[in-house]
């Protein structure tokens, strides 16, 4: 997808935590920052991106994880910036079936519709829109934004 971003003249960042998608997107997009990077420990500064783009991305990190990996998400997104998150709609975790290949099983895990909206609104975003989507799975697509003060709790 960084090469989308790319294309239309975005500065584009990307990370993936497998060594060939890595070297995969470098040729692909040579205009992007590519790196090395597990979701669960972004290293980025806090508010240095307008904007996320996570598709199919947290389907591939523990349930139980989710959350930690949304705030880090609010906290690298600057003021005012956009989160696209698309996760597929179920309620399995564990080693299920790849689409692309069913001989092939891939750790993903399925979110309820409530789920991932909870866990977006918990970590701080404002739910701007959220629609589901059916094609080989059905996935939730969920477009959130960072507000532009933060609100102090009493």
């Amino acid at each position: 997808d960084v090469k989308y971003f790319i294309d239309r003249g975005f500065d584009a960042t990307g990370i993936d935590v497998v060594d060939r998608f890595v070297t995969l997107a470098k040729r692909i997009a040579p205009g992007a920052k590519i790196e090395r990077m597990d979701l669960r420990y972004l290293d980025f500064p806090n508010d240095s991106f307008n904007g996320v783009w996570m598709k199919n991305s947290l389907i591939h990190v523990p349930k139980s994880n989710a959350p930690e990996v949304l705030k880090k998400i609010y906290t690298i997104l600057a003021p005012g910036g956009i989160a696209y998150i698309s996760v597929k709609l179920g309620e399995d975790e564990g080693m299920l079936e790849d689409n692309d290949n069913p001989k092939r099983k891939r750790y993903t895990v399925l979110f309820k519709v409530e789920e991932i909206r909870e866990l977006i609104e918990k970590a701080g975003f404002k739910m701007l829109n959220l629609n589901i989507v059916k094609k080989d799975s059905t996935f939730i697509n969920l477009l959130s934004k960072k507000p532009e003060e933060e609100i102090e709790e009493v």
